[in-house]
C-alpha cells in the first residue's frame, strides 16, 4: 500500500509546487509580504499542491510504487577513467 517513505516524498514535492506556483505568480519583485493578497496566494498554494498530489498519485501507478516520482531510475556504476585502484602506480 502507501509507504511511509511515500507520503513524505510525495509531501515534499507538494509543497515545494505550492510554494512555486505562488512565486511564480506573483514573482519575487513584486513579493511584498506586507500587500499580498493572502487568500490569492493561498489558493494559489493549494491550487498548485493538489496538482502535485495527482501528478504523484499517477507516478505511483505508472512508476515504483515508493515514489511519487515519474522517472525511474536504475542502479548506476561510476567508473572513473584512469584510475585503478591495484596498480601500484611506481
Amino acid at each position: 500500500m502507501f509507504t511511509s517513505a511515500y507520503w513524505r516524498d510525495l509531501a515534499e514535492r507538494m509543497i515545494s509546487t505550492g510554494a512555486q506556483s505562488v512565486l511564480a505568480a506573483y514573482g519575487l519583485d513584486a513579493l511584498n509580504l506586507l500587500s499580498l493578497d493572502w487568500r490569492a496566494a493561498l489558493g494559489l498554494f493549494l491550487g498548485g499542491m493538489l496538482l502535485s498530489l495527482l501528478k504523484g498519485l499517477a507516478a505511483r501507478a505508472v512508476t515504483n510504487p515508493e515514489s511519487a516520482s515519474l522517472v525511474t531510475t536504475a542502479p548506476t556504476t561510476v567508473t572513473v577513467v584512469g584510475t585503478d585502484p591495484d596498480a601500484s602506480g611506481h
